[in-house]
């Protein structure tokens, strides 16, 4: 997989990342989870097939043989819930979410989403959606719909976060993401800022689990025992003399020095993170004194994340971003 990464010509750089793999305490992760190899793709930024941001369910769709020829076998989908493009400086991502509940129009048909999924099942490729855990933008018909699922917004930004404690909105938030996998046939998610609920999670688990239809989770950060792998720490913004001082917000690591002395137990992972470049130009600029300034590729990154499992048993990670 790697020499045929490297068969690209792209530009390489390395710097260390932790993450941890949480084992749940219910046996409720698939058997394929033991081996994945998993690629980030920004759904509208990917193919894009009539200029910048084009990209829908179909052309994704028709990618699915490029992708299983990269000997991938999981796609961490960020892009198909409804959004819009007015906040984050006018790009359009997923993470602006206004009804996560549906699919964004701009994307395509609902038979065109499960076409999608059905070719990449086809093809040996699940797919894990990108959930949005923090709440939704202030132009969101639920705010009011429901104005009781809302405290006020976060971030800096006009976005309403969910108010919990609601068991109507807790039944909701199962239901939408059950019915994703029953429904829609998707095979798991990643789960933006951490998992909030990891009851809520878990109770999902249960109900994909029970109707035949296990589930893997990938938590942005935090160890909750939910989740079958957890994101330490991926938002990585600038790294300057080894420090991570732009880093997630829900993470409490202020460095790269604090990860290599953080205690670890024996399910944690050190990460190794790849940068490339297709142009071959260089991704960090060394200033007079040597500082190191790497910067985040930003919004429609493909990612690539391997986990497989060395002949003792051991999970082997490796991750790498492709701009």
């Amino acid at each position: 997989m790697l020499k045929m990464i490297h068969k690209l010509g792209l530009f390489s750089i390395s710097v260390l990342m932790f993450f941890s793999a949480c084992q749940p305490k219910v046996p409720l992760r698939p058997d394929w989870a033991q081996d994945l190899i998993i690629y980030e793709v920004a759904t509208k930024g990917f193919t894009s097939p009539n200029g910048p941001e084009s990209g829908t369910f179909q052309s994704l769709k028709e990618k699915m043989k490029y992708l299983e020829d990269l000997g991938i076998n999981a796609i961490w989908l960020t892009g198909h819930s409804l959004s819009d493009s007015s906040h984050f400086y006018g790009i359009w991502t997923q993470y602006a979410c206004i009804e996560p509940d549906k699919l964004d129009p701009s994307l395509g048909t609902e038979a065109e989403f499960k076409a999608m999924i059905a070719e990449a099942h086809r093809r040996g490729i699940r797919i894990f959606l990108d959930t949005i855990e923090h709440g939704v933008m202030n132009d969101s018909p639920l705010i009011e719909q429901h104005p009781d699922w809302f405290k006020g917004g976060s971030w800096g930004m006009t976005d309403y976060d969910w108010d919990g404690n609601h068991p109507d909105l807790e039944e909701w938030w199962i239901e939408m993401w059950t019915k994703a996998v029953l429904d829609w046939g998707v095979d798991g998610f990643r789960c933006d800022c951490g998992l909030h609920r990891p009851d809520l999670w878990l109770e999902i688990k249960r109900r994909c689990a029970a109707a035949g239809k296990p589930i893997f989770i990938l938590g942005e950060s935090g160890v909750e025992n939910v989740s079958d792998a957890c994101q330490r720490d991926i938002m990585l913004f600038n790294q300057r003399r080894g420090r991570l001082d732009n880093h997630a917000v829900l993470t409490n690591l202020s460095s790269v020095k604090d990860l290599f002395h953080q205690p670890f137990g024996p399910d944690d992972i050190a990460f190794n993170c790849t940068i490339f470049y297709e142009d071959g130009s260089i991704a960090t600029n060394a200033e007079e004194d040597g500082t190191l300034d790497l910067s985040f590729l930003g919004l429609g990154e493909d990612m690539i994340g391997f986990w497989e499992r060395d002949p003792d048993g051991s999970p082997d990670w490796d991750w790498l971003i492709r701009g």
